[in-house]
């Protein structure tokens, strides 16, 4: 079977999994690895090389901040201080932009990036109701 059809369908399977959410994103994307060094689409040799990639070290570093500041309440205590007025969109986007702006001045913009929009999901919950899952999707 060609390569390019394997990852497709293993591809394809893993989205339908997360989408499904009976089990956990890292032990999928692993075992999907696995399934892919196992049918030959990625050498064994080149399996982990991704994970020493910046970027990838960057998102990571970026999810334990981002957790790191929603178990400090600073995420929280910045949605008590704004959460406790009633705004326009337009109000709600400019100082959703302020605050991004100030923060930007001392954090990279992925940091800044995750922590706005862990605001944007606090209010989004508190106004509209929807819940947070239905957001990341």
């Amino acid at each position: 079977m060609n390569d390019q059809l394997i990852l497709s369908f293993t591809l394809a399977g893993l989205l339908f999994a997360f989408i499904w959410g009976k089990f956990r994103y890292d032990a999928l994307t692993i075992a999907a690895l696995m399934l892919l060094i196992t049918l030959g689409v990625i050498p064994a040799s080149d399996a982990f090389l991704g994970f020493s990639h910046p970027a990838v070290l960057t998102v990571a570093l970026v999810l334990v901040i981002s957790q790191g500041l929603k178990n400090s309440g600073l995420t929280g205590l910045v949605g008590k201080i704004i959460g406790t007025r009633k705004f326009t969109e337009l109000q709600f986007l400019i100082s959703l932009l302020l605050i991004a702006a100030f923060l930007s001045s001392f954090i990279t913009i992925l940091v800044l990036w995750q922590s706005c929009y862990l605001l944007l999901l606090t209010f989004v919950r508190k106004w509209i109701g929807i819940h947070q899952d239905f957001l990341c999707l």
